[in-house]
């Protein structure tokens, strides 16, 4: 077998021969220069990804598609670079070079499982922290192991019989069989393609997180915690295309994630983007997405969070509370998953519904949607004429996605409207989940209910 020095060797030689790989290297490391640069343009970043082929078609398929979720559609490199903002169309074009460069033909079961691992490890860093570089320095973090798997089939196929054996991942049985760190080559092939040093800086701090009497300073530190995601992400991947249990207390107390939490809701996120990754990159995901059910929340566990969070109103329905103070206790159940809520309610004796509380961030344009008639031509009062929750793409204002009404009383008899929605953001995309919609309606279903028993229903 291959010493590690040949190893190196062999792959140093093999990438810098391949004339995709490093012209597309030079590229990721031009857009990162410029997505780091305050004075680049729009123009300088849109012409650099129309000189590698393809690259501008299949930007425009992932902005438009189901991940991203434009209300409007992008229809150029430019405005996509404008809309999305330089850095992340910058850590996009990377995942794209990177992955579609190896996920060509027929895949090894070691490369397979290299490619899902670097997905699925780059999703889950990337919903942990939407950080500007955790996206691709999680790609990068694998990439030792996809080079091995690619340039040298037949080693990789024996460290995988050591790892099985020896019940370790892919870097644990390199290691014992070099005594060195995986993590080694993939440094050595960043400087080769003269990435962005600071790339190497996050994956040198990887190494440093298993080095307990490693002396760090204070510019180490500030990698650190950068490098405690890309490791914890990693491990959980790593645990996920091994069919492993996973300890998510464990692993945050190791790697000082502040909330377990935080990794079961990233591994959820990571589960959720893998059609749209599958979609743009062209690899094929099945394997890991039929895995999800075992390592995402049960329906039932979702639920109990329902029942925890109507309790107030349940028990405020059990004393005969009035509607007033149900709507201000649905208002409060709302707060934490959505950017704003309002509470409209209609004018006595006016065909006009008006606010009456609102939480949240204030559109510049509030004072248009102050009132509203109660009216089909919007949609608080397609909501009364519907009289069930309206689930919306989006709401009142441009940056609304998505939304909700809940409509209390109906077109005939309005009593008001209770709207929420979260602010459209370029760094993640926002979906109500089925837990979200249930919530809804039951708290349509329990207020309404509330309302049909009381003796007035008068206008407030």
């Amino acid at each position: 077998m291959k010493t590690v020095e040949e190893i190196i060797s062999v792959i140093r030689k093999s990438v810098l021969k391949d004339g995709d790989f490093p012209t597309s290297a030079k590229t990721i490391s031009e857009l990162q220069r410029l997505a780091n640069d305050p004075h680049s343009t729009a123009q300088q970043m849109t012409d650099i990804i129309l000189k590698e082929p393809s690259l501008g078609t299949k930007i425009l398929s992932v902005v438009n598609s189901a991940y991203f979720r434009r209300v409007k559609p992008i229809l150029t490199v430019s405005e996509a670079v404008v809309v999305l903002g330089s850095r992340q169309i910058s850590d996009i074009c990377g995942s794209l070079l990177i992955l579609s460069k190896f996920s060509q033909g027929s895949l090894s079961n070691e490369l397979s499982k290299a490619l899902q691992k670097s997905i699925m490890s780059s999703l889950i860093a990337s919903s942990l922290e939407n950080g500007e570089v955790n996206y691709i320095a999680s790609i990068f973090r694998g990439l030792g192991e996809i080079l091995v798997c690619y340039y040298l089939p037949e080693i990789a196929s024996k460290i995988a019989k050591v790892a099985e054996l020896k019940e370790l991942d892919f870097e644990g049985a390199f290691k014992l069989l070099f005594s060195k760190d995986l993590i080694d080559v993939t440094l050595q092939i960043l400087a080769d393609l003269k990435l962005p040093v600071i790339y190497q800086q996050y994956l040198k701090a990887c190494k440093l997180i298993y080095e307990p009497d490693a002396s760090l300073d204070t510019s180490r530190r500030t990698y650190l915690k950068k490098a405690q995601i890309l490791e914890s992400s990693r491990v959980i991947s790593n645990s996920v295309i091994e069919n492993k249990e996973i300890d998510f207390d464990k692993i945050s107390e190791f790697y000082g994630i502040q909330d377990s939490k935080l990794l079961e809701t990233a591994l959820n996120d990571a589960f959720d983007g893998l059609d749209q990754f599958q979609d743009y990159t062209q690899v094929n995901l099945q394997s890991l997405k039929i895995k999800k059910s075992k390592y995402t929340k049960t329906d039932e566990a979702f639920y109990e969070k329902n029942e925890q969070l109507l309790i107030p109103i349940k028990e405020a329905i059990s004393r005969n509370a009035n509607t007033a103070s149900l709507l201000l206790l649905a208002t409060d159940i709302f707060k934490s998953s959505f950017d704003r809520i309002i509470l409209y309610l209609k004018v006595k004796d006016l065909n006009i519904l008006r606010i009456r509380i609102f939480e949240g961030v204030r559109p510049s344009n509030l004072a248009e949607f102050e009132q509203l008639e109660v009216s089909e031509s919007n949609i608080l009062g397609k909501a009364l004429k519907l009289g069930k929750p309206l689930i919306l793409d989006s709401g009142l204002f441009k940056d609304s996605y998505p939304a909700f009404c809940i409509p209390i009383g109906n077109y005939d008899i309005p009593v008001g409207v209770l709207y929420a929605d979260k602010i459209e953001r370029l760094d993640h995309v926002f979906e109500l989940s089925d837990r979200e919609k249930a919530l809804i309606h039951e708290v349509h279903s329990l207020i309404n209910s509330s309302l049909k028993n009381e003796k007035k229903t008068s206008s407030y």
